[in-house]
């Protein structure tokens, strides 16, 4: 062995020049981030690959190194509301309340306006 081996020799620390330690705690980051996120399913399954990829060359003395990190998170959980739309002047406009109730609400018993 070369008295510089150990500095070259491949290893997770250094391999793709270091950057793999960095995305390994990238991706558990985001992986960490949606388990905790409330607005996703607690008991769904988050997974993290870390796929390396070698394509060596003709004479196989140099192979390239591809790393790959899919990650599969849990989505944002399904929830359901009601939208009302209106249009006017051909202009279309979304509203969380049916504006037109509002006129109901906004009324006295004997149908004057309620003073704000």
């Amino acid at each position: 062995m070369a008295p510089n081996d150990e500095l070259y020799e491949l290893n997770v620390g250094n391999i793709l020049g270091g950057k793999f330690p960095e995305i390994f705690a990238r991706a558990f980051q985001q992986l960490i981030a949606n388990m905790r996120d409330p607005n996703t399913p607690a008991e769904a399954v988050r997974k993290v690959t870390f796929e390396f990829t070698i394509e060596p060359n003709s004479d196989r003395s140099v192979g390239e190194i591809t790393l790959k990190t899919p990650l599969k998170l849990a989505g944002i959980e399904s929830i359901s509301g009601t939208l009302y739309v209106s249009q006017a002047g051909g202009k279309l406009q979304a509203y969380c309340r049916d504006l037109r109730q509002e006129v109901l609400w906004d009324k006295t018993a004997d149908g004057d306006s309620k003073k704000q």
